[in-house]
């Protein structure tokens, strides 16, 4: 009778930690049925006879487990019923019990099985962070969300960016769902949409209400907002090339808005893409670029959306929305941000300039547009980028300008 030797806590520990560590090499020893005694190594990745790549379709797999009447659990861990994690459990412990009923073919799918399951626990963080909302499937998320609230998306609707998808709903509201890593969830939560919603004298769409869940594969958090739809179109992309035509009310409902912001109080700490804004990030970001010889603490910090650019706002009327990274920042950040988002359009700069000179002349503004020139000028920086010499000019004269206080 074969016997089979599996170290089942092993075997699921091979799916790596949420750490994102590296599987080890998968070790899966057993008498061969035909009694010959010999252990078998395999490496993940390498073929199992009779069943192709070592982590086939699970159609195929699923078809072959049919074809020989193996376990009812087993099947259905082949037709990926449940979490890759529980998928390995369902076969460790059908091959735990009673293995002696079990023939070489169904143990070789078993294995195949495994392997196929541990491959789909293998994702690094490196990994993680790459994924790409605009070309990963989201279908199934978008199913959980619409369940979920109990609202229905309009497909043609669906706006997908590098972290966040979007879309109307049958009750004409619209809902943004964001995927975010565990360990950029900091210990002020997540819900920064759902509190900005008591921001008085902003002009935002209204918050209804949201549905948040951790993936049950992945080291990460999604969450769903759904808010009033937008009173307008965003204006365009984050950085423009070509001057949006912008009436003086809208300038006029903008500076309302931002000094309105600035003027609450809040405990939230603005999280710029998604890092958490402090003094250490501003002197290094600072530093790295450009020369020494003044102080860069900040003096006053103020509510901020830190997320200002030109995909945030709507125009005709004005609108700012997105607010998942709005908190305390230094006062200028969202001027600076949104300037340099214009810098491919010296005209628009100048507005921007002209229209929050209170931010641009503070010490902490002139912090804060070094801030935003680092990142346009640091070391991922594109030789085309048309904002490269008019954010090289700024930060000489600015640099200057606090050399000598």
């Amino acid at each position: 009778m074969p016997l089979l030797r599996i170290g089942a806590k092993r075997l699921l520990r091979l799916g790596g930690d949420d750490s994102g560590a590296a599987p080890e090499t998968s070790v899966l020893s057993h008498e061969d049925p035909h009694g010959s005694g010999v252990s078998s190594q395999r490496p993940r990745g390498q073929r199992i006879s009779g069943l192709g790549s070592a982590a086939p379709e699970k159609d195929a797999l699923a078809a072959h487990a049919e074809s020989n009447a193996v376990d009812a659990r087993i099947l259905g861990a082949a037709r990926g019923i449940g979490t890759p994690r529980a998928c390995a459990h369902q076969v460790v412990a059908c091959l735990s019990t009673e293995p002696e009923k079990r023939d070489g073919t169904a143990i070789d799918i078993c294995l195949a099985l495994l392997t196929a399951t541990v491959a789909r626990m293998t994702l690094s963080v490196s990994a993680l962070q790459a994924v790409d909302l605009r070309v990963q499937p989201v279908d199934e998320v978008l199913d959980r969300v619409a369940r979920s609230l109990q609202v229905r998306f309009l497909p043609e609707t669906v706006v997908r960016k590098r972290r966040s998808v979007g879309a109307r709903t049958d009750r004409d509201t619209w809902v943004r769902v964001e995927r975010r890593l565990l360990d950029k969830v900091t210990d002020q939560g997540w819900n920064a949409t759902e509190c900005a919603a008591r921001l008085e004298g902003v002009a935002q769409p209204a918050w209804q209400g949201c549905v948040v869940w951790r993936d049950v594969d992945d080291p990460v958090m999604w969450r769903a907002d759904e808010t009033d739809l937008l009173p307008a179109a965003p204006v365009g992309s984050a950085v423009v090339s070509d001057a949006p035509e912008l009436p003086d009310e809208w300038w006029e409902a903008m500076n309302a808005s931002l000094d309105a912001l600035a003027a609450h109080k809040t405990g939230r700490v603005a999280t710029p893409d998604t890092d958490t804004i402090t003094e250490a990030l501003i002197t290094e970001s600072i530093r790295g670029i450009f020369p020494g010889g003044f102080d860069t603490t900040v003096q006053r910090w103020v509510p901020a959306h830190a997320d200002l650019n030109w995909a945030n706002v709507t125009a005709p009327v004005f609108s700012l929305f997105d607010w998942e990274d709005w908190g305390n920042a230094p006062q200028g950040l969202d001027s600076a941000s949104l300037w340099a988002g214009s810098l491919a359009v010296p005209s628009l700069a100048d507005r921007v300039q002209s229209e929050r000179r209170r931010d641009f002349e503070s010490r902490d503004g002139k912090l804060m547009t070094l801030f935003v020139c680092s990142k346009i000028l640091g070391p991922y920086a594109h030789p085309e980028d048309p904002r490269l010499k008019p954010a090289q000019r700024m930060a000489e004269q600015i640099t200057k300008e606090l050399q000598a206080v």
